[in-house]
């Protein structure tokens, strides 16, 4: 039983629904891997699995790929990406000083 949801079936859709996400990133950057739902599932599969054992979150709740659309989803790793840049960015400037 997976540590964030109470049943398979809420599992499995949280694997669907990030996995149109991946599809849709993948296309934003024009990536061929987007024609290949199966692998984008396979992907969100294991970014699950990576969740489940090494985080205490999820990167998205399953509130966010069912209320978000896409480009929201899109916008928000970019956005989450560039925080964690800005924060290895202040650290290593910290550590300079």
């Amino acid at each position: 039983m997976s540590k964030f949801f109470k049943s398979e079936v809420v599992r499995d859709i949280w694997i669907r629904l990030n996995a149109e996400r991946i599809q849709y990133f993948f296309k934003m950057k024009n990536d061929e891997r987007s024609e290949d739902f199966n692998l984008c599932k396979e992907i969100s599969k294991e970014q699950l699995v990576y969740d489940e054992t090494e985080r205490s979150f999820l990167r998205y709740s399953l509130d966010d790929l069912l209320m978000l659309s896409p480009k929201e989803l899109y916008n928000l790793q970019n956005h989450k990406e560039e925080k964690i840049i800005n924060k290895i960015f202040d650290e290593e400037e910290n550590e300079l000083y």
